[in-house]
């Protein structure tokens, strides 16, 4: 049990330099919108690193709003372009 305790502990500084890059990247997105690298041509979606972690923000424009749609850890295989 004391094992698991210290994990907990030692979890959430990670979770909030977690939470806390998430935000500064999103606040650099709502500053420059057109950072991001245009993944997806149609449908406008752009991507954009999450610093000091394998991860990406996956968004796109409607208007002038950033809707992100999802957060994605860059070790993951690409999509494939038809999932049948």
């Amino acid at each position: 049990m004391k094992l698991l305790s210290i994990s907990r502990r030692a979890v959430r500084p990670a979770a909030k330099r977690f939470r806390d890059a998430v935000l500064d990247a999103a606040e650099m997105l709502r500053a420059h919108p057109y950072l991001g690298t245009l993944v997806h041509d149609e449908h406008g979606i752009r991507s954009w690193l999450v610093a000091g972690f394998p991860y990406r923000l996956h968004y796109h424009l409607i208007g002038g709003d950033i809707v992100i749609l999802h957060i994605r850890q860059t070790a993951r295989r690409e999509w494939p372009e038809d999932p049948r």
